[in-house]
């Protein structure tokens, strides 16, 4: 029979296991380049004559990079070096509630989208720095907060502070700097210092934690 000791012992092994497979810096590498895609989109620099399908296209390719630096980062650079760990159940049920979590905060969003679309709550009417402050914090700051509860990465709370402040930054700079000046500021430079962050990590894990050896 197990005893407490060695039961606290496996379940702080987990936990820094878990936690360690965000040393690598590839989520905040992938969450740099989506806010990277945001801020190119919002300034209209490199766009401005795209059609909507080619705008959308080069988006959507945007993502899936973004997507493959993830996965096969994973693959050929963490996993090779961590080996691949099966978490118990308290770790399962924690990503059952993330799923939940952000489902729930999509539907909201396209709610509020439909509603919007619908004239039945025009935003026009309501002072834009407040309502940018306000859609910030409930879309993007409060669920990168859970995400970096549940999966105990606490960069993102950092990055949801941050990110979640873009909109109103781009209010608050717009008269002092005009466009895309707002963006830039707002967007761009923090996602280049997330991916110089996340590169900087990488950089950590790949000199800390030699490839395994197959047997």
């Amino acid at each position: 029979m197990m005893n407490n000791g060695n039961e606290i012992n496996l379940k702080e092994l987990e936990k820094k296991a878990y936690r360690s497979f965000f040393q690598d810096g590839l989520w905040d590498i992938f969450i740099g380049i989506l806010i990277l895609n945001l801020g190119i989109l919002m300034s209209d620099t490199f766009i401005s004559n795209l059609e909507e399908l080619s705008l959308l296209i080069i988006t959507s390719v945007w993502n899936l990079i973004a997507f493959f630096i993830l996965y096969f980062g994973k693959k050929f650079l963490t996993i090779p070096r961590l080996g691949y760990v099966k978490f118990g159940p308290k770790r399962k049920r924690r990503r059952t509630y993330l799923k939940v979590i952000l489902l729930i905060n999509c539907l909201i969003g396209i709610i509020f989208f439909i509603i919007q679309l619908g004239g039945f709550l025009p935003l026009a009417e309501i002072n834009m720095i407040l309502t940018s402050l306000i859609l910030g914090f409930l879309f993007i700051t409060i669920p990168f907060s859970v995400l970096a509860y549940i999966l105990d990465f606490m960069r993102l709370f950092f990055y949801g502070f941050v990110f979640g402040l873009g909109f109103f930054l781009t209010e608050i700079l717009y008269p002092l700097f005009g466009h895309p000046l707002d963006t830039l500021f707002a967007f761009i430079v923090p996602s280049v210092i997330i991916i110089t962050i996340g590169c900087y990590y990488l950089l950590i894990f790949l000199h800390k934690y030699p490839r395994l050896e197959k047997e």
